[in-house]
């Protein structure tokens, strides 16, 4: 208009601004209720810009408040009274004589129109004054009829937009299953702006509870031990063949004893995948058993440490099965992708999450303990490989010796206490003394029988458990520097794909893959393919 102040109209209610602000997309601005009524709608969009509208990303915009308080004073352009605030005009108009209005009644047939200082003499002479009562009453049920009317439409956009909630989260991907479960890999590391564009839809099963990031990371974590049975199982069965061609007594012994050697790890790993499908309570952490009450003092977690025992028996034999370098790079490869891997994929999907951040993002090993296949996992894998390297026995001194110097604060608490299992629940010092005398004892005893020097006799089992416990702090450090690896790559990954999204939280074509996730990706295929091939 000609007072210049049209740039404080508001585009929805055409009055100028109370509050203004923004949708978070674009220049425009609005009064502060006017865009939040149009976000709380369903499926809302900007109405300048059309950009999908969120509550969250709605800002006031205080320098334009400054600037509508801080304009020249105007006039009203119904009576032209002078000298009048911007911020004031909107409360004048409503009571300005000069401005039109209708009569009361016009809702009931009365067409007359006039400037507000008529109104009252008009409506004392109008033809429905004398019926005013039932008028009134009349207007009380329109009221009453509208207001039920908006209850009914509120009702209908609440059972549609659950309708939608629930075809869209039955038509999303599970993670129960397989296909989806790998899925979920690819799509995770190689396009993370398309999971994030597709978080609350397709995959919003993954979204919804920390039981499913649960299942998730135990699901990863727990893949590649199952490969390796599968496949120490499929080498058995082709070493069966083979004893059909054995000539040499030796040989036909050897091959008969790793057939049975085979058998027995494919069976310990059917019994720890067994144990997880028996215990279905929690994903995140293992159920205590009262029953047990009496030995352990408190519930306890017995099927966690039937898994852990099976585990660590089944990476002891894998490596007596495969023996030399070629055991040890099995080792190391299903420890890579038992540890790195998950913290990458989990780390992705749970960064969307601000409760399962607030968990488990404190710091960055912490997100390992998300699910309940980790701990059993590390410790067969840790304990099944020292005591192959070094032998049962300085295996056992080095777990004495570990858990003394966590008792005397030697070494620090950290977060690998989770991987000791029962271990860790036999926290009184008298026991891990008594079990230390034992070993004493025995290596003791066992010098005397041979008959040689004790010093002598004893020394090396010394150093052999000095070294054990080496070996076995090393191992601690390998896996929390990968769970730590892991959890920076995946952040890096999720804001790589946070930057790929554009104003309508659609992937920018052309930058929706990332590089960095595809070679992890990559790296995960070829590991768990050479586990599949090991022989």
């Amino acid at each position: 208009n000609d007072n210049g102040i049209n740039k404080f109209d508001c585009p929805i209610c055409y009055e100028i601004m109370e509050d203004p602000a923004s949708c978070g997309q674009c220049s425009n601005r609005f009064c502060y209720k006017c865009i939040v009524q149009v976000g709380r709608e369903q499926n809302s969009k900007c109405p300048c810009c059309r950009c999908a509208l969120r509550l969250s990303n709605i800002t006031r915009d205080g320098n334009l408040q400054r600037q509508i308080q801080s304009a020249e004073a105007t006039s009203c352009n119904f009576c032209g009274l002078g000298r009048l605030k911007l911020q004031d005009l909107k409360t004048h108009e409503a009571i300005c004589p000069a401005i039109n209005v209708r009569c009361r009644y016009s809702s009931f047939g009365c067409s007359w129109t006039g400037p507000r200082k008529d109104l009252e003499s008009h409506e004392e002479t109008c033809s429905l004054h004398n019926v005013r009562g039932l008028v009134t009453q009349l207007r009380v049920q329109q009221h009453m009829v509208m207001q039920l009317q908006q209850v009914a439409n509120n009702s209908n956009q609440m059972i549609e937009l659950h309708n939608q909630n629930l075809a869209r989260v039955q038509s999303s991907k599970s993670p129960g299953h397989l296909l989806h479960m790998l899925e979920l890999a690819y799509v995770t590391t190689c396009i993370p702006a398309r999971y994030l564009a597709d978080r609350s839809t397709s995959w919003a099963h993954f979204e919804r509870s920390r039981e499913a990031k649960a299942m998730v990371h135990n699901f990863f974590t727990f893949l590649p031990t199952a490969i390796l049975c599968i496949r120490i199982a499929a080498n058995a069965f082709d070493q069966m063949l083979e004893l059909e061609n054995a000539k040499n007594g030796d040989h036909l012994l050897d091959l008969l004893l790793d057939q049975l050697l085979a058998y027995a790890i494919t069976m310990l790993g059917a019994v720890a995948i067994s144990c997880c499908f028996v215990e279905v309570q929690s994903s995140y952490e293992w159920h205590n058993h009262d029953r047990f009450r009496n030995i352990f003092g408190r519930p306890h977690p017995v099927i966690r440490d039937m898994v852990a025992i099976s585990l660590l028996t089944v990476y002891f034999s894998v490596m007596d099965l495969l023996e030399g370098k070629n055991a040890i790079l099995i080792w190391m490869l299903c420890l890579l992708s038992s540890v790195f891997f998950p913290a990458v994929v989990l780390t992705v999907v749970g960064s969307s999450d601000l409760n399962f951040v607030s968990i488990y993002h404190r710091t960055p090993t912490r997100i390992m303990r998300a699910g309940r296949a980790f701990p059993v996992v590390t410790f067969g894998l840790r304990y099944g490989f020292l005591g192959n390297l070094v032998g049962i026995g300085s295996c056992l001194d080095a777990i004495i010796l570990y858990r003394l110097c966590l008792h005397y604060n030697i070494l620090k608490r950290d977060y690998v206490l989770g991987m000791d299992c029962f271990l860790s629940d036999l926290s009184s010092l008298n026991v891990w003394l008594m079990l230390g005398a034992a070993r004493v004892s025995v290596e003791v005893g066992t010098a005397k029988f041979k008959n040689g020097d004790l010093l002598q006799n004893l020394c090396l089992p010394a150093i052999f458990a000095v070294v054990s416990l080496v070996v076995l702090i090393m191992e601690d450090r390998a896996i929390s520097k990968l769970a730590e690896f892991g959890v920076t790559i995946g952040k890096t990954i999720h804001q790589a794909g946070r930057n790929a999204l554009g104003p309508r939280n659609e992937p920018i074509i052309g930058r929706e893959y990332n590089q960095v996730g595809m070679f992890v990706f990559g790296i995960w295929c070829a590991t768990v393919g050479a586990i599949a091939l090991a022989r």
